[in-house]
C-alpha cells in the first residue's frame, strides 16, 4: 500500500500526525519549553564579529591617548588572526580600538588572542585604567529600551526628598544619583531574563575630595607630590601572611584603606621644623563630592539621567521587554518610592512596540493572504469541500514551520514572517495541484476514494519536482556569509521548512481531506469542456464560472495545437520571447541599493559645534532647540493646539521655505544658463579635439548643477506634498566629549518622516553649528551607525595635515554636489580646540629644585584634580581625588599657582614654565594605523546606493584628483553600504547562477533527461522581466521601494516557483504519451488544456496570498514589499507567456529528438 493510499484509507492516523505538529508548533510560539523556544525579535541575527578595546585615562588629551596608549596597543594587535579592519579613536580621557573580523572567525578564540596580545604592551602611564575588552556583533550596540530618571517635583521638593532618602552626596539634583542607580537600580534591571547589559548615563559619579589650599601647602614648604605620596602611603590594605594558633590558621592583614573622612583628615603629611606634625586638616578640607563631567542628558526640557538596556542575542524581545517593564515598576515601588528619592523611572523608548506592530502587520497580511487564496480557490473549483481541504492545510504548514524553525535554532522576525506569507502562496500551489487533479478525476466519474488515490498519484512526480526546485534554489544562498546573506537565511529557512511540510501534506492530508469533503461536485462544465447537469445549488449559481474556465481551456488547446503544427511559427515565437525577455531584463534592471531603512518611530539629529565648547554653551544650544520644539511635545494628538501648529507649519512651508528653495533653484538655473552659453561659445570657437579636451570640467559642472537642480525640485515636491509634522511624544538632547545629538519620537507611529523636516528646521540659525536629522534605520551599518542609505568615504594618508586638507576639499565638494551637510568623523577634524600647553623651563626648574612630576601633578590638582587611590564608601570603592580648594578658572590664575621649593621658598608656576596658546584635535581617528577622516553621504528617498556611488566617483572624486585637491598619498575608499553592497553582489551573482544550475540539474535527475529541464528553465527570463516591471510599478507609488538586497531574493524565489507551471505541462504531456499513447502534438495541446485551470489557480492563489504584503504596507513592510512585487510581477508575466512558450519549446524538442534519431538511424523512443 502506497503512502497516498494509506493516508486516504487511514484518516485517523493522518489526523493524529497533524495534531502533533499543530500542538508542538503552538508550544513553540507560547514559549513554554526551552527546547521549543522560538525567539521573537525585529530582524534576524547577523554575525559580524567585532572586538572593542576601551582604555580610560582621566583628563588625558587625545594626543596623549594616541601616543601613550593607542599606538602601543595597535602595534601588538595588528597581527591578530582573522583581522579584517582595525579602527581607533582617541578623545579626551578615552581611547577605543575596534577590531573587525571576517565572518566565521571564532569570537572566543579571537577574544582570548586579543587579551594575550594586550599583555605584551610594555607599560601604561600612571592612572591609566585596565583596558576593557568586549566582543560584540553587528547591531548588538542597539538598545531595546531607554529609560529616563525623572524628577517628580521642584527643587524644594527634591531637596526635602534628599534629606529623607539619606543617599550619600545626594542633595536633590538628579545627576547626583549616578552611583545610587548603579548600585541599587542597575542590578535589579540586569536580573531580568534576557537583558545583557544596562548602562547608566548622564550622571556624576561620587568621589571623596581632598580640597587642598595650595597657598597654605606652599607656605609650609610642602610640594604637592609630598602631599599626595603621604596619602598614598597610608591608604593601603596589605596581607601580612598567616600564623598558626592552636588548631586554627589565622590570616593577618594590615588594614589602612580610608573608610572615614576623619581618618584622612588625621593623616600626617609632614613635620614642621619644630617637629610638630602637619595634618591633612591643617591644609585641606575633606568632603564627599562629585566628579567634573563632560556630558549631560536632557529630556523634555529637564536635565536627567538615562538608563539604556541591551538584549541578549537569541532571546524573545517581547518576553524580555515584559520582564523589563515589571522590573521598572518594581524599582519605582520598592526602591525609589519606598526611600522617597523624589524621582521615578519612565520608559521612553521600547523597541518591542515596533516589533509588535511589524509582526502584527505581518500576521494580518498572512491571515488576509490565506483568506484571499482560499477565496480564489473557491471561485475556481466552486466547492466548499475542496476549499476546506486546502484551507485546513495552511495552518498545519504554518504551525509546523514554527516548530521547524524552533528546532533549527532560528527566530521569528519580520523577515521570516514574510517568508511564511510567501510560503502560503507558494506552498499551497502544490496542494492545489493535487486537489485539482483529484477534483478532475471526480469529474471523470470516479468515486471519492479512487479519485483521491489516482489523482494524487498522477501528479506526485510533478509535486516532487516542483518542491525540490523550490527548496534547491535556496541552498546556494545559505553559503553567502556576508551580512545580507545572513538576513536571507531566515526567509530561506522559513520557506524551506514550509515547503518540506507541504511536501508531506500534499500526498497525505490533502487526499485524505478530499476523500472526506468531495462528496458532491458542483457539476456543469469540467476542465475539458464536457457539459453536465449542475449537482448542487452552488454549481447552478457558479455555472458561468465553469463555462468560462472550460472555454479558456479550449482556447489554449486550439492555440497550442495550431502553434505546434508549424515550425516557423514556433521558432518565431520562441526566439521572440526568449530574446526579447533577455534583452529587456538586461536593459530594465535598475540600480540597486543595500538595505531598506525601515520606518522606526525614532528620528536622530547630530550637531557639529565649534571645537572647545563648554557644557554651558551646549546647555544654551539645547534650550534653543527645546524652545522651538516645546510646543510640539506639549500639544496632544488631535488637539486644537496641534492643529494650529500644523497649519502654521504648512503656511511657513508655502510662504518661506519653498520660496527660499525656489530662489536657490533660480540662482542655480541662472548659473547653468551662463555655463551653457560659455560651452556654446567654446564649441563654436574651437575645433572638435581641443573643445573635447578643454571643456571636460565645464561639462562636468553643468551635469552636476543640472542634477542639483533636479534634486532640489524633488525636495520641494516632497515638502509641498508631505503631511505636517505630528506631535512629539518624546524628545532628548545629549552631549558628551564636545559632541551633541538629539532625538525625538512621533505621537503617531505611522507618520514619522515629517519630524525630520521639523528637527532640521529647529537646528537652523544656531551660531557656528551644523546639524542634520535622519530617521533612525532598522539596520545600522558602517562606523557612523548610518542605515542602508548612507555611503561612507574613508580618507586616509600618512600624515594628519594632508588628510585634513584632502577631507576638507572633499567634504566641501560633496556638500556643494548634494546640497546637504556631510557628516564627518571626527566632527571637527579641520578645527582644533583651544589648548594651552605648559612647557617646563628646565634650567629655571632645576635652579629652583622643582621636578617635572611636581609641576605636572600641581597642574592637575589646580584644575580637575588628581586621583590618588580608592576610598571605601559603604562597601563600594570610589575615587580619592586631591584637588585645589580654589580651582583655577583662567590661565592667569594657573600661572600664579604657588610651588614650594626645597630651599623653603615659594615660586609661581610661571617662573619655571612657559604657557603656549595653541590648538589641538578634539578627536583623532586612525584606520589601519593611518590618520583618517570618514565622511558620511546620505542617500535620499528614491535614490539608490549605486546612483549616489556613481555621482561620488564621477562628479566628485575624479575632478578632485585631476585638480590635485586629493594628492596621490591620500587614499579614498567607499565603505559602509557601498562596500557591503559590492561584497554582497560578488557573492550573490555566483549564488544566483548556481541556483539556476542546481535547479536544472535537479530537474534533469527527476525527469531522467537533459532536454526537458531546458524546456522548463527557459521560462526564467520571462519571470525576471516581470519581476523588474512589478518592482517599477511599486516604485511609482512607493518611492522608497528599490532594488535592495532583500528584494533581490525575490528573483531567487522566482527561479524556484516559476518552473512549477512548465513542470506541470511537461509532466502531463509525458503522462498522456505514456499512458494513453497520444502523439506529441495532441499530448502537448491536451496537457495545456488540462493544466490551464491548476496553473491559473496556483498563480492566482500565490498572487492573492502575496498581494497584502505589497499593497497594504504598514510597519515592517518596507523590508519585503519590493520582494513581493518582484514575485507577483514575475509570476503574472511568465504565466501568460509560459502557456505558449513551454508547449512550443517542448514540441521543438520532440521534433529535434525525432530528427536526430532518424539521422542516426535509431528507432523512435518509447513515449515519455
Amino acid at each position: 500500500m502506497s503512502l497516498i493510499e494509506r493516508s486516504v484509507r487511514q484518516p485517523v492516523a493522518v489526523t493524529v500526525g497533524v495534531l502533533l505538529v499543530v500542538i508542538f508548533g503552538a508550544l513553540g510560539l507560547l514559549d513554554i519549553y526551552k527546547f521549543l523556544k522560538l525567539p521573537i525579535q525585529l530582524t534576524p541575527n547577523v554575525d559580524q564579529p567585532e572586538i572593542t578595546v576601551t582604555t580610560r585615562w582621566f583628563g588625558a588629551s587625545p594626543q596623549e591617548i594616541e601616543n601613550e596608549i593607542i599606538d602601543e596597543q595597535e602595534q601588538v594587535l595588528k597581527t591578530v588572526s582573522g583581522l579584517r579592519e582595525m579602527v581607533s579613536s582617541s578623545q579626551e580621557g578615552e581611547g577605543t580600538i575596534t577590531l573587525r573580523f571576517y565572518v566565521g572567525v571564532d569570537k572566543e578564540a579571537a577574544l582570548n588572542e586579543v587579551r594575550d596580545k594586550l599583555r605584551q604592551v610594555p607599560d601604561y602611564p600612571q592612572d591609566v585604567e585596565e583596558p576593557i575588552v568586549e566582543s560584540v556583533s553587528a547591531g548588538s550596540d542597539n538598545y531595546i529600551a531607554w529609560i529616563m530618571v525623572r524628577p517628580q517635583g521642584d527643587e524644594a521638593f527634591l531637596a526635602e526628598c534628599a534629606r529623607r532618602a539619606n543617599i550619600p552626596g545626594y542633595s536633590g539634583r538628579v545627576i547626583q544619583l549616578q552611583d545610587f542607580l548603579e548600585e541599587d537600580v542597575k542590578p535589579m534591571l540586569e536580573r531580568v531574563e534576557g537583558i545583557a547589559e544596562v548602562r547608566v548615563l548622564g550622571g556624576s559619579p561620587r568621589e571623596m575630595q581632598v580640597r587642598v589650599d595650595l597657598e597654605k601647602l606652599a607656605a609650609r614648604g610642602i610640594s604637592i607630590t609630598q602631599f599626595n605620596d603621604a596619602l598614598r602611603r597610608q591608604n593601603l590594605n596589605v596581607t601580612a601572611g598567616t600564623m598558626d594558633q592552636g588548631k586554627s590558621r589565622i590570616s593577618v592583614r594590615a588594614v589602612g584603606q580610608y573608610e572615614d573622612p576623619e581618618t584622612i583628615r588625621s593623616t600626617v603629611i609632614a613635620y614642621s621644623p619644630a617637629g610638630t606634625p602637619i595634618y591633612v586638616r591643617d591644609l585641606a578640607d575633606v568632603e564627599l563630592g562629585f566628579k567634573k563631567t563632560s556630558w549631560f542628558v536632557r529630556s523634555i526640557g529637564q536635565e536627567i539621567i538615562a538608563i539604556a538596556a541591551k538584549r541578549e542575542t537569541g532571546t524573545n524581545i517581547l518576553t524580555v521587554m515584559a520582564g523589563l517593564r515589571q522590573a521598572i515598576a518594581q524599582v519605582n515601588r520598592d526602591v525609589l518610592d519606598a526611600r522617597g528619592v523624589g524621582v521615578r523611572l519612565e520608559q521612553v523608548y521600547d523597541e518591542s512596540i515596533y516589533v509588535q506592530r511589524s509582526l502584527a502587520n505581518a500576521r494580518k497580511d498572512l491571515f488576509l493572504g490565506a483568506i484571499l487564496a482560499a477565496g480564489v480557490l473557491f471561485l475556481a473549483l466552486r466547492s466548499v469541500g475542496a476549499t476546506l481541504a486546502i484551507a485546513i492545510s495552511i495552518p498545519i504548514s504554518i504551525l509546523g514551520t514554527f516548530l521547524g524553525m524552533a528546532l533549527a535554532g532560528r527566530n521569528l522576525n519580520v523577515i521570516s514572517m514574510a517568508g511564511l506569507t510567501f510560503s502560503v502562496g507558494i506552498g499551497i500551489d502544490n496542494a492545489i495541484v493535487v486537489l485539482e487533479n483529484i477534483f478532475r478525476h471526480r469529474e471523470m466519474g470516479k468515486d471519492r476514494i479512487a479519485a483521491a488515490i489516482d489523482g494524487a498519484r498522477e501528479v506526485w512526480g510533478a509535486i516532487i519536482a516542483s518542491i525540490a526546485t523550490n527548496v534547491a534554489v535556496f541552498v546556494p544562498m545559505l553559503f553567502i556569509e556576508e551580512e545580507a546573506g545572513q538576513l536571507f537565511r531566515d526567509i530561506a529557512v522559513a520557506i524551506t521548512i514550509s515547503m518540506g511540510l507541504y511536501l508531506a501534506v500534499s500526498p497525505t492530508v490533502v487526499p485524505m481531506l478530499a476523500a472526506l469533503f468531495l462528496r458532491k461536485l458542483p457539476g456543469g462544465f469540467d476542465i475539458e469542456g464536457k457539459t453536465g447537469e449542475a449537482q448542487t445549488l452552488l454549481g447552478r449559481l457558479t455555472r458561468p464560472l465553469a463555462r468560462g474556465g472550460a472555454q479558456l481551456g479550449e482556447m489554449f488547446h486550439a492555440v497550442v495545437y495550431w502553434l505546434t503544427g508549424g515550425l516557423a511559427r514556433r521558432l518565431v515565437l520562441v526566439l521572440a520571447l526568449v530574446v526579447a525577455s533577455t534583452i529587456a531584463a538586461w536593459v530594465l534592471t535598475p540600480d540597486s541599493t543595500y538595505l531598506p531603512p525601515g520606518n522606526q518611530n525614532l528620528v536622530f539629529a547630530f550637531i557639529a559645534p565649534p571645537p572647545g565648547y563648554n557644557l554651558d554653551e551646549f546647555r544654551s544650544m539645547a534650550r534653543t532647540v527645546e524652545g522651538r520644539l516645546r510646543p510640539w511635545w506639549q500639544a496632544k494628538p488631535g488637539s486644537p493646539e496641534l492643529g494650529l501648529l500644523q497649519a502654521g507649519w504648512k503656511q511657513r512651508v508655502q510662504t518661506q521655505i519653498l520660496p527660499q528653495m525656489q530662489q536657490q533653484v533660480a540662482g542655480m538655473e541662472a548659473a547653468l544658463a551662463q555655463m551653457r552659453q560659455r560651452l556654446q561659445q567654446m564649441r563654436s570657437s574651437l575645433p572638435p579635439a581641443p573643445f573635447d579636451q578643454q571643456s571636460v570640467q565645464l561639462r562636468e559642472n553643468i551635469r552636476s548643477l543640472e542634477q542639483r537642480i533636479a534634486q532640489t525640485r524633488q525636495q520641494m515636491q516632497r515638502l509641498a506634498s508631505a503631511p505636517p509634522p505630528p506631535a512629539i511624544q518624546q524628545f532628548f538632547f545629549v552631549t558628551f566629549f564636545g559632541r551633541a545629538f538629539m532625538g525625538a519620537s512621533s505621537a503617531d507611529p505611522d507618520i514619522v518622516e515629517p519630524l525630520v523636516d521639523l528637527m532640521n528646521d529647529a537646528l537652523q540659525g544656531i551660531p557656528g553649528t551644523f546639524g542634520l536629522a535622519q530617521q533612525a534605520p532598522i539596520f545600522r551599518l558602517g562606523r557612523l551607525g548610518g542605515g542602508g542609505g548612507n555611503i561612507e568615504i574613508n580618507v586616509s594618508g600618512t600624515d594628519y595635515e594632508s588628510v585634513r586638507q584632502a577631507a576638507g576639499a572633499l567634504q566641501g565638494a560633496l556638500m556643494a554636489r548634494f546640497a546637504t551637510f556631510i557628516r564627518p568623523e571626527p566632527l571637527n577634524y579641520n578645527l582644533g580646540r583651544p589648548e594651552t600647553q605648559i612647557l617646563i623651563d628646565h634650567v629655571q626648574a632645576a635652579s629652583a629644585g622643582i621636578t617635572a612630576p611636581a609641576i605636572f601633578e600641581m597642574s592637575k590638582v589646580a584644575l580637575d584634580g588628581s586621583i590618588i587611590g580608592d576610598f571605601r564608601l559603604r562597601g563600594q570603592n570610589i575615587d580619592l581625588t586631591v584637588l585645589s580648594s580654589n580651582p583655577r578658572q583662567s590661565i592667569a590664575e594657573l600661572r600664579d599657582v604657588p610651588l614650594a621649593t626645597p630651599f623653603g621658598k615659594t615660586v609661581p608656576m610661571a617662573s619655571v614654565t612657559r604657557f603656549v596658546e595653541t590648538s589641538a584635535a578634539q578627536q583623532i581617528q586612525r584606520v589601519e594605523r593611518r590618520p583618517a577622516v570618514t565622511l558620511s553621504v546620505p542617500v535620499s528617498t528614491g535614490q539608490t546606493v549605486d546612483e549616489v556611488k556613481r555621482i561620488i566617483n564621477e562628479d566628485v572624486l575624479q575632478p578632485l584628483r585631476q585638480q590635485g585637491a586629493l594628492p596621490p598619498e591620500v587614499a579614498t575608499a567607499l565603505t559602509g553600504s557601498a562596500a557591503k553592497l559590492d561584497e554582497f553582489r560578488a557573492a550573490f551573482k555566483p549564488g544566483f547562477i548556481l541556483a539556476a544550475v542546481v535547479t536544472f540539474l535537479l530537474l534533469a535527475a527527476l525527469f531522467e533527461s537533459w532536454a526537458y529541464p531546458f524546456v522548463i528553465i527557459m521560462s526564467v527570463p520571462l519571470a525576471l522581466v516581470g519581476g523588474i516591471v512589478g518592482l517599477a510599478m511599486l516604485h511609482a507609488f512607493v518611492p522608497g521601494a528599490l532594488l535592495d538586497v532583500l528584494t533581490m531574493l525575490g528573483f531567487v524565489i522566482l527561479i524556484g516557483i516559476i518552473v512549477n507551471n512548465p513542470i506541470l505541462i511537461v509532466h502531463q504531456t509525458l503522462n498522456f504519451m505514456r499512458d494513453q499513447g497520444m502523439d506529441a502534438r495532441h499530448a502537448i495541446a491536451r496537457s495545456t488544456q488540462t493544466r490551464v485551470r491548476p496553473i491559473f489557480m496556483t498563480v492566482s492563489t500565490t498572487v492573492a496570498a502575496t498581494a497584502p504584503l505589497v499593497v497594504l504596507g504598514g510597519a515592517g513592510s518596507e523590508l519585503y514589499r519590493g520582494l513581493g512585487a518582484v514575485v507577483i510581477g514575475g509570476l503574472v508575466c511568465s504565466t501568460v507567456f509560459t502557456l505558449l512558450l513551454t508547449p512550443s519549446l517542448l514540441s521543438l524538442m520532440f521534433d529535434l529528438r525525432a530528427a536526430l534519431r532518424r539521422w542516426f538511424g535509431k528507432p523512435p523512443p518509447a513515449a515519455g
